[in-house]
């Protein structure tokens, strides 16, 4: 009978530090590990995994990770995973799981790309950590969808939105705008006075932003500087640039410094400019980019500077 339990050796074979075995040891203590190949089956598990969701170390050959999580048959769901894992490494979220008896188990659960043997076959390293309470699990999920940096949603949380405004637009047959915003040359903030300066300048964008905009209209940090708002009403698109642009192009004083910036604002309208979520992306970053390629020929106007503050 094929071994199917998950075990050090298994995970030293891959690691490139040996140092790194202190701290993979440590996760089988605390984490449920799942060994997931690229078609969903599931190949290798630790006992914590099979105590706890009452699984035989002989039915385990015959699992698949839809099973444990019924999120991973969604494709959107999957496609976010897969984009965050090919971005940065990994996944992280809170997620419903279920046991052998179809009862309810609410985790943390991360996802990291694991590849093995000389072909680098690619399979997912699941951690999973139930939590020991509702609460819990309400804390852990608005973490989840929390910029760290700035307190805005982040971009799991933007993708969930999103999702559900296409389907009701869709089902009310109605429009709705997505404003990408890109704060040129931020590089040059950082690189000339600091990431703390550079940080404390986005907390303040960000904080600006919610001032610029009403409850109707969501925004969320994509990355670095890039912000993403969607506005229901199309009708008030100008209105709601108009808004950003006031805000965002007031002088800024940060630490010990003070600077104008220009801000750069591309648009896409569902469903006119696209019915997906990539495609009303895609189109409101290249709307975005040719707004900043305008945008250099209009910095003698607004000027770029730095000025210490007396």
């Amino acid at each position: 009978m094929k071994n199917q339990l998950f075990n050090l050796g298994d995970l030293a074979e891959n690691l490139t530090n040996k140092e790194l075995m202190g701290i993979i040891s440590s996760l089988f203590n605390i984490y449920m590990v799942v060994l997931v190949d690229s078609s969903g089956d599931v190949v290798k598990v630790n006992e914590r995994f099979l105590n706890t969701f009452h699984y035989s170390n002989d039915e385990i050959g015959e699992l698949k990770i839809k099973k444990i999580i019924s999120e991973y048959e969604k494709s959107n769901f999957q496609q976010t995973v897969n984009e965050d894992i090919d971005r940065q490494k990994y996944w992280s979220g809170q997620l419903r799981l279920k046991d052998k008896s179809n009862q309810n188990i609410d985790a943390m659960v991360h996802i990291i790309e694991w590849r093995s043997g000389c072909e680098q076959t690619r399979s997912f390293l699941f951690l999973l950590s139930p939590l020991s309470s509702v609460n819990e699990y309400e804390r852990w999920r608005e973490l989840a969808y929390k910029d760290e940096l700035t307190g805005l949603p982040n971009l799991r949380k933007f993708r969930e939105s999103i999702s559900f405004q296409i389907q009701k637009s869709a089902q009310q047959k109605s429009e709705f705008a997505l404003l990408f915003i890109d704060i040129d040359d931020f590089k040059k903030i950082n690189d000339q006075y600091g990431h703390i300066t550079g940080d404390k300048f986005l907390k303040e964008c960000a904080l600006r932003l919610e001032e610029a905009l009403s409850n109707n209209h969501l925004i969320f940090r994509k990355s670095g500087d890039e912000f993403i708002i969607i506005v229901e009403d199309v009708e008030q698109i100008a209105e709601v640039r108009d808004d950003i642009l006031k805000q965002l192009m007031k002088k800024f004083h940060v630490e010990n410094h003070q600077f104008l910036v220009n801000v750069s604002i591309g648009m896409g309208i569902y469903p006119d400019h696209g019915d997906s979520i990539e495609a009303l992306l895609h189109f409101a970053d290249r709307a975005m980019y040719e707004n900043k390629r305008e945008n250099k020929f209009l910095r003698k106007e607004i000027p770029h500077r730095s000025e210490k503050c007396e």
